[in-house]
C-alpha cells in the first residue's frame, strides 16, 4: 500500500468512513464494457471529467432526460442529508464542497455538489452517477434502493439553495 492509500485509508477510519472505505476496496475491479452508444460504463475513471469543456462523465441520454419521480419534501430532504452524512462526507465534506478530509487525497477531486457544474446536471444524470459511481468515487446502487438514491438527489439539490 503507497503512503497516500494508507494516509487516505487512515483518514476514512477516522471520520467513521470504513463502510466507504470497504466500498472502495471492493468496486477497485474492473468492470463490464459500456452498452452500445453509451460512453461510460461503472468504475471507468476518466480524468476529462474535471475539464467541462473537454467531455468527460456522462449519464447515457436516456438518463439525462429522466426526472425525480418522487415530490421534493423536507422530508426526502432530510432522509437524503442523513444517506450522504453517513456515506459522502469524508469525501465531499459536510455541506458538499468537495472538501471532505478524505477528499484531499483523492483526483481528481470531489465535486463541489452546490456549484453551478454539478446542479446544472439533471435529476437523472445526478442519479445515474450515484448509482454508478465514477473511481474514486464507488457505485451506490446496490447498496440503497431507488427511492434512497432519489433521497440524495433532492438533498443535492438542496445544497444549492444553501449555498
Amino acid at each position: 500500500m503507497t503512503k497516500t492509500a494508507t494516509v487516505t485509508a487512515t483518514i476514512l477510519l477516522a471520520s467513521g468512513g470504513a463502510a466507504l472505505l470497504a466500498r472502495a476496496a471492493q468496486t477497485a475491479r474492473p468492470t463490464a464494457a459500456p452498452r452500445a452508444g453509451e460512453r461510460h460504463h461503472p468504475g471507468a475513471y476518466d480524468l476529462r471529467d474535471n475539464d467541462p469543456g473537454a467531455g468527460g462523465w456522462h449519464a447515457p441520454a436516456r438518463w439525462a432526460k429522466k426526472k425525480n419521480p418522487f415530490p421534493a419534501t423536507a422530508a426526502r430532504v432530510a432522509a437524503g442529508k442523513a444517506i450522504f452524512t453517513t456515506n459522502c462526507v469524508a469525501c465531499h465534506g459536510p455541506h458538499g464542497h468537495g472538501n471532505g478530509p478524505a477528499g484531499a487525497f483523492l483526483k481528481p477531486k470531489p465535486k463541489d455538489l452546490a456549484s453551478k457544474q454539478v446542479q446544472s446536471k439533471s435529476d437523472g444524470t445526478l442519479f445515474w452517477k450515484i448509482s454508478h459511481g465514477n473511481k474514486p468515487m464507488p457505485p451506490f446502487a446496490s447498496k440503497f434502493s431507488r427511492r434512497k438514491r432519489w433521497e440524495l438527489v433532492d438533498f443535492i439539490r438542496a445544497l444549492a439553495k444553501s449555498k
